[in-house]
């Protein structure tokens, strides 16, 4: 049993060490066959996977890379929210409040979009004034 939960413990730590370039392959792999009925889904996977484990770098490319390749998928929306959700947790305040009011003007009947003038309002109040 110790054996086993240590080869997971260190299998799950060469994934992390090792992600960024496991990802950045997929996000490529998947971008070279963007005519397939899978590449939308699998980009927002890849960015949503990314954000989970606290990746930003590359859940940022991915999401950015998901918008402008897949402008029409259903998750767009949410990329274009979630774009702005992590240059905020970079603390990249104007690139967040840009992202927050690109998604109002995109998606002004959106249920998040009062709670993006809400992040807009807190983040001009607070770090840039």
């Amino acid at each position: 049993m110790k054996k086993t939960v240590i080869v997971a413990i260190l299998l799950l730590i060469l994934f992390y060490v090792f992600y960024d370039v496991i990802a950045l392959s997929l996000e490529d792999f998947i971008l070279q066959h963007k005519d397939a009925f899978w590449a939308p889904a699998a980009l927002y996977k890849l960015a949503g996977m990314s954000m989970f484990i606290l990746k930003y770098d590359i859940a940022l490319s991915s999401y950015s890379k998901a918008v402008d390749t897949f402008p029409l998928y259903s998750l767009s929306d949410e990329a274009l929210y979630k774009i702005a959700l992590i240059y905020e947790r970079q603390h990249r305040w104007k690139d967040a409040v840009s992202c927050y009011r690109k998604f109002i003007a995109k998606y002004p009947k959106h249920e998040w979009a009062p709670e993006a003038d809400e992040k807009i309002e807190k983040i001009e109040g607070i770090y840039l004034q």
